[in-house]
């Protein structure tokens, strides 16, 4: 299990890619669940209800699985699919992992404030851009600026479709 952990870390951080990851669709799954999990624990700390929260979570992990697959088709990649899709969702894991700490020590601190005046939004875009894109541009094979991009369509599809689905979001 740490084994795998590293490993995710060390695509986060730029090291490795998802083609070292095992295709497997055990990994796969149990990746995809803890996913949920921990976005979960991160719609409670938003105060999301459980029925908005469901319903998020699983438009995101769809939409994120449905775009991998188009662009991973579209670059004539498509044998790709499962460990790249093992590895976004992964270091997206890892990811809401240290904003759900960074968020907690800062309510904690009380220095939350509004979104707009919270520089760690802005951070952790930036983290998600640069880590996500590494993982789109070692699949594709394509320039991780085109990758960062792409990165961002998928997050802001992914948002344009839950504001049409909860308004108010």
């Amino acid at each position: 299990m740490t084994q795998i952990f590293r490993m995710f870390f060390d695509i986060a951080i730029l090291r490795r890619g998802p083609q070292d990851l095992p295709a497997s669709k055990i990994l796969a799954w149990l990746v995809s669940a803890c996913y949920l999990f921990v976005s979960a624990v991160q719609s409670g700390m938003r105060g999301w209800d459980v029925v908005t929260t469901l319903l998020l979570l699983l438009l995101d992990l769809g939409m994120q699985a449905l775009w991998l697959w188009v662009l991973l088709v579209f670059f004539a990649r498509r044998a790709r699919f499962l460990q790249t899709f093992t590895a976004f969702i992964g270091v997206n894991v890892l990811l809401t992992v240290l904003d759900i700490a960074i968020t907690g020590l800062q309510g904690m601190l009380g220095s939350a404030g509004s979104d707009a005046a919270n520089p760690w939004q802005l951070v952790s875009l930036c983290i998600m851009l640069v880590s996500l894109g590494w993982v789109l541009q070692q699949a594709l094979e394509r320039s991780l600026m085109l990758c960062m991009a792409l990165t961002l369509v998928i997050m802001l599809s992914i948002a344009y479709l839950a504001q049409v689905l909860v308004p108010g979001m």
